[in-house]
């Protein structure tokens, strides 16, 4: 399809043309997720949080209801998605 009527189209439904990849509701759509640098941002993600949760002084049963409830459903939500690398589940 020709870039004018994508335009044109995007101008009548009052909504925006983006280009690839791009992100959606915190989901890489359009990038080639079979790639490893692909899942650096995911892998990324986990470290921050971990790193910010160290800082803060919690106990131990918090510390594991974080691991297991909130940094585990972040790689599982992008695995039910896309096909993970062997390379990206040796660096987790």
């Amino acid at each position: 399809v020709k870039g004018s009527y994508v335009n044109q189209a995007a101008v009548k439904l009052g909504c925006q043309v983006l280009t690839s990849p791009f992100i959606y509701l915190g989901i890489k759509v359009g990038g080639t997720m079979s790639r490893v640098q692909a899942w650096q941002e995911v892998v990324e993600k986990v470290k921050t949080r971990l790193s910010k949760w160290k800082m803060k002084t919690l106990s131990i049963g918090g510390r594991l209801t974080l691991l297991k409830f909130v940094l585990g459903s972040i790689p599982i939500f992008h695995m039910s998605i896309f096909r993970v690398p062997s390379k990206v589940l040796d660096i987790c």
